[in-house]
């Protein structure tokens, strides 16, 4: 505080940035630094920053002591399978991962055959983000799931950051794919586009779900006419005082789901008379509570100790996260099959695998058509979790849901990283593939179709250098592989064809320096008189050549 400003005072806060997504700890670092700097200023960040120098790496899954500023704490970090990451995708596939690491999470492990995206905020503890609206996690789970718009009303920042955290966790794996913002201010330079907009809906490219404490939000953002209020004390980064918190959740009767009833007739401008717990959406939510879920919630007693609260908090949000997780894994199942690879087509004449992969380079996956996929799905049904969660209207959700930024982004992520493991596969298979075993069995057109196929997927190799070169050793064999072979299918040739080839200077780089002096030798077949290309022979090789490449 000082009288001497305009506002009698001014602001500061204390930020923790971190490349590691483990939000408790550094929730933790925050609340031990923070004070600390406003005490002793920046000596504070130089110790605070010495003493994280010396901590251990981080080790998934275990919880580890934390020596800070003369004190210590302790925390428990996420699994691994639950993190996100961005170095695993180099691994896959050397060409893209400067350009793509930075939306792609970690592979470490699939539900139900799908690859499991690491997620943010997978150490926040979620039962305690929503206890008192444990009823409403299905309806947000689907809004979520659909991109529906979104605001989450709470008296502290605290509060509705831990309730927007929790929301964009609740539908993983899957990953949300619009913009949000845990604690949103009229300071935003964002907040004057939304109250222009009005109530026409959300702007591309703006915020579809926010935190905010400021009650004028709920009459200056029409555009967002889903709300979900927040208790005082629901702020799951802050678990002090949590046992008088559980006491108003609305597990301890009906008086809470009463008042949450009439309440919704009034609309959320109800919260601007009374703070009260509760979703007002006008999207009309499908899915159901899970009563088997609600029932094994187990209730915080009166005089409970603080950490035997916490043991059963963090029970309670166990039990929400995998049954969540399992409803989206089964949502998502039926895309599986787009996926996973399609079996090539044999050419006429191919008479072993042995042909077939000698033409053809990495499988492709099979194209998906959001219609036909409708289509199927409405007959074959979806997975049993789903019907039951959704009930008869499951269907409208998958129809909106394959419109969804979610579906897109996600889809996206999904077939390139399958594509990047198929492609592995086929770079393995490739490199042990002796193709002059092959070539006795290939007729003259299918020589000159498997030197194509070759040849293209040589320039394709090159060319992932130039994108990165960090998997350049592992690559460099494969190349060098492609080349040999090319050569050899250019020796089995007839002389005529590999004139016409040698007549491509890029093809002809490749070649061996014997056929590239036969190519310009005097006379000859193939020839005309003045040592210019047979117009027969040239249009004979580049249109086998163009028909094999198409």
């Amino acid at each position: 505080r000082d009288a001497r400003l305009a506002r009698g005072g001014e602001q500061a806060s204390v930020v923790v940035l971190s490349s590691h997504p483990f939000h408790g700890v550094l929730r933790k670092v925050m609340m031990f630094v923070g004070p600390k700097y406003f005490d002793e200023g920046e000596e504070a960040l130089r110790r605070a920053l010495r003493d994280i120098a010396s901590w251990p790496p981080p080790i998934p899954g275990k919880t580890l002591r934390f020596p800070l500023l003369g004190g210590t704490f302790t925390a428990r970090l996420p699994d691994a399978s639950l993190l996100s990451g961005e170095l695993q995708l180099s691994s896959i596939d050397g060409r893209t991962r400067l350009r793509q690491n930075l939306s792609l999470s970690a592979i470490n492990g699939s539900v139900s055959g799908l690859l499991w995206n690491g997620h943010l905020f997978a150490d926040l503890d979620i039962f305690l983000a929503f206890q008192g609206v444990i009823q409403h996690l299905w309806a947000l789970w689907e809004m979520m799931l659909l991109n529906q718009p979104l605001m989450v009303m709470a008296p502290s920042p605290g509060s509705c950051s831990s309730g927007v955290a929790g929301l964009v966790s609740l539908i993983a794996p899957l990953g949300y794919a619009s913009d949000f913002r845990p604690y949103f201010t009229v300071q935003d330079p964002e907040f004057a586009l939304h109250a222009n907009a009005g109530g026409e809906g959300i702007p591309p490219g703006l915020p579809r779900c926010l935190g905010a404490t400021n009650l004028h939000f709920l009459r200056a953002l029409e555009g967002f006419p889903n709300v979900l209020s927040l208790g005082q004390r629901s702020n799951a980064f802050e678990p002090a005082g949590m046992i008088q918190m559980l006491q108003s959740s609305s597990l301890a009767g009906r008086g809470g789901l009463l008042r949450a009833l009439s309440n919704r007739f009034r609309g959320p401008s109800a919260l601007i008379a009374q703070e009260e717990e509760g979703l007002w959406a006008k999207y009309q939510p499908v899915c159901s509570p899970d009563p088997t879920l609600i029932s094994c919630m187990s209730p915080i007693p009166e005089g409970c100790t603080t950490s035997r609260a916490n043991q059963m908090a963090s029970a309670n949000s166990a039990a929400i996260r995998r049954h969540f997780a399992e409803l989206t894994s089964s949502f998502l199942e039926p895309f599986t099959k787009f996926f996973n690879p399609v079996e090539a087509e044999r050419k006429t004449g191919e008479e072993s695998p042995d042909v077939a992969a000698a033409f053809h380079g990495p499988a492709r996956l099979p194209r998906f058509e959001p219609n036909e996929f409708l289509a199927e799905i409405a007959v074959c049904g979806p997975p049993a979790m789903v019907r039951q969660r959704l009930g008869l209207r499951w269907i409208k959700v998958y129809h909106r849901f394959v419109e969804s930024e979610n579906f897109k982004k996600w889809f996206e992520q999904q077939a390139f990283a399958a594509r990047a493991r198929i492609r592995r596969a086929w770079l393995m298979e490739r490199e042990v593939m002796d193709i002059e075993e092959v070539i006795p069995k290939l007729s003259e057109i299918q020589l000159v179709d498997c030197f194509a196929t070759v040849e293209k997927q040589m320039y394709a190799e090159l060319e992932s250098h130039s994108v990165d070169d960090v998997q350049a050793d592992r690559f460099h064999g494969i190349v060098i592989k492609l080349k040999r072979d090319l050569q050899v299918l250019y020796k089995a040739l007839p002389p005529d064809l590999q004139r016409s080839i040698l007549f491509n200077k890029r093809r002809a780089s490749f070649m061996v320096a014997s056929a590239e002096g036969e190519a310009h030798g005097e006379g000859g077949a193939g020839q005309g008189a003045q040592g210019e290309p047979d117009a027969g022979v040239e249009a004979r090789g580049e249109s086998l050549l163009r028909s094999s490449s198409v």
